[in-house]
């Protein structure tokens, strides 16, 4: 009965963790079928659970990143043993818009044979929009600085160096 009721209780912890996590997990069959996402999916993806059960990858990630995702299978499916690759997809959530999501997935093989996918993806959207304004920002910065036929330096002191652009 006590090992009984350490398995419940270590169910119940599991699933409110999968349930709570601001993270998408998902799982899949090894003919890429979705089979689980958690319920952020509605957060993050804007689906409420039960409606993504007939999605397909080509309904979620947008069409220039969609070999990165069939890519990224079709490695994992060549290693022909447990592993997992990251990369960077943009997708389209229900109302139309475009985010970008870290995309962790693992392969899962039993007995030499492959079973099926699982991951977790996560919401960068914040991210890669300020990577994309400091992209910008600097370039401004160097384009000010040809223009104004002036350097921008900066001194190490504990080295005893100094650092400049080559305008």
């Amino acid at each position: 009965i006590r090992v009984e009721e350490e398995l419940r209780k270590s169910k119940e912890q599991y699933q409110f963790i999968i349930e709570h996590t601001a993270d998408l997990i998902w799982a899949m069959d090894s003919r890429l079928k979705l089979l689980y996402m958690s319920p952020s999916c509605e957060q993050i993806l804007g689906y409420a659970p039960g409606e993504w059960d007939d999605l397909t990858w080509e309904d979620i990630v947008l069409p220039d990143h969609l070999g990165t995702i069939y890519s990224t299978f079709h490695e994992l499916k060549k290693k022909r043993e447990d592993s997992s690759v990251s990369s960077e997809i943009a997708i389209r959530r229900k109302n139309g818009e475009t985010s970008w999501m870290e995309f962790n997935v693992a392969s899962i093989w039993i007995d030499g044979v492959l079973s099926g996918f699982s991951g977790v993806s996560r919401d960068i959207t914040e991210r890669k929009k300020a990577e994309t304004e400091l992209t910008e920002a600097n370039t401004k910065m160097l384009l000010a600085a040809h223009a104004g036929q002036f350097g921008i330096w900066e001194m190490d002191l504990r080295a005893g160096e100094i650092k400049w652009d080559q305008m």
